[in-house]
């Protein structure tokens, strides 16, 4: 309560000073040539030492590329003080939010900074929203309040020099505490500082955890779980000790259980994430890598796959969200024993179908692949290739065809090439990391 009677304080005085400032700007100074001034200014008058302004007018220009404003302000005024420099700056903003500054002796940089609230139609007074105190020394802001419009604190957060950083969040009330970080400073100044926990928690009437990312130090181990409200997981994740998304295991559950409902870990070139049943079986797996994601399902006993698709995946933000779409590449289907049988991929417009472990015309071979061409009835056969054995060395036989035989793809069954699972259901997977070669690449 006290910091809050400092700020309105603060207030207070600025406005006094505003008022006395809109006295000397607006009414006329008495010059000899003013009837009945006897030659004497209104600061003579008053007696007031003097007080210079200086007026600045922004002008409203914006940024062709964002349609944002240059500068959010529409005018400022500084004040002088004894030295010439300005000493306090008063600013009007676009959405008619105000600031109160106070400059420090140099007259540029902020000492304190108030902002208040966008005013509104017949609401009397101002509503502070944020208050600032800025570091003797630095441009740092040091201590920082947030308030919401009913003058409740929402956020006060204290910085050091060091890096060291504690923030706490109230509750709408603006007294109970539902949010904490806590960064400890940097060892030395080659080290970052390093977040040594946050919790947060409901802001309700169990004001139960919700959420907790604690560093134990002597592990070299972060633990990042997400809470339900009987303070069972929902999620935890162990980050990679190092900061790169490779070695993250992150293990989810079903709500209200201790029974895991998807597992992952960042391999190399994939996340790998399973994702179970509530009898424990496994249901599905997909492989999530920087464009791709491969989805593996599995029977009911979760130990025989039946079928494999990859689909490409683009995000795009749109109306200032991501949104997420995915293409067909690939379908693998397999036997009765889960064993490849054929594997149809769509590739730059066409389609082929690589069929695994056929005899034709009495000759048994290990791959043959049928190349499709895209064409105005469909599909057609454009080549044949085969292979006895593995398909690791050039074709045994090669048969071409013509787009005139008209030898149209078979259909690819409409349930291999629609979305079985929710690739998004943990849309917060991390990726691998980016691989660089010698070039960059």
């Amino acid at each position: 309560m006290a910091r809050k009677r400092v700020i309105y304080g603060i207030a207070a005085a600025g406005l006094v000073s505003a008022i006395a400032l809109v006295l000397l700007v607006v009414l006329p100074q008495a010059t000899g040539d003013s009837p009945g001034s006897g030659g004497m200014s209104l600061q003579a008058v008053l007696h007031a030492s003097p007080m210079l302004d200086r007026l600045r007018l922004f002008s409203g220009d914006t940024d062709l590329n964002t349609s944002q404003r240059l500068s959010p302000a529409d005018r400022s005024t500084d004040i002088t003080g004894k030295s010439g420099d300005s000493a306090y700056r008063y600013v009007l903003n676009d959405d008619r939010s105000t600031e109160d500054i106070v400059l420090k002796p140099d007259g540029e940089h902020f000492a304190v900074r108030e902002v208040f609230y966008p005013r509104r139609t017949a609401v009397l007074g101002r509503h502070p929203m944020l208050a600032q105190k800025y570091s003797a020394t630095t441009d740092l802001v040091a201590d920082e309040t947030q308030f919401r419009y009913d003058g409740t604190e929402s956020e006060h957060t204290e910085t050091s020099e060091n890096g060291a950083k504690h923030v706490v969040g109230y509750g709408a009330d603006g007294v109970k505490v539902i949010h904490e970080l806590v960064v400890a400073a940097h060892a030395s100044q080659w080290d970052t500082p390093v977040l040594q926990k946050e919790m947060r928690w409901r802001d309700d009437a169990s004001t139960s955890l919700a959420y907790s990312n604690v560093y134990d130090k002597a592990a070299n181990k972060r633990i990042i779980t997400d809470w339900d409200e009987n303070h069972n997981p929902l999620k935890v994740v162990v980050p990679n000790a190092y900061g790169s998304n490779n070695g993250t295991i992150t293990t989810a559950y079903f709500p209200g259980t201790s029974l895991v409902r998807m597992h992952s870990e960042v391999e190399s070139g994939a996340n790998i994430a399973q994702y179970f049943r509530m009898d424990g079986t496994l249901d599905h797996v997909l492989e999530i890598g920087q464009g791709s994601t491969l989805v593996r399902l599995f029977d009911k006993t979760g130990k025989k796959r039946l079928l494999e698709q990859t689909w490409s995946r683009e995000t795009k933000v749109v109306d200032h969200k991501g949104v997420t779409t995915f293409t067909i590449n690939s379908i693998l289907e397999v036997d009765a024993q889960g064993d490849p049988l054929r594997n149809i991929r769509y590739w730059n417009g066409d389609l082929d179908f690589e069929e695994y472990n056929v005899t034709i015309d009495g000759v048994p071979y290990g791959e043959v692949d049928h190349n499709y061409v895209k064409g105005p009835t469909g599909f057609t056969l454009d080549n044949v290739k085969y292979w006895i054995g593995k398909a690791d060395h050039k074709y045994d036989r090669e048969d071409d065809h013509k787009p005139a035989e008209n030898l149209l793809a078979p259909p690819v069954p409409a349930d291999e090439t629609r979305q079985s699972v929710n690739m998004l259901e943990d849309p917060d997977l991390l990726l691998p990391d980016v691989m660089y070669g010698p070039e960059g690449f």
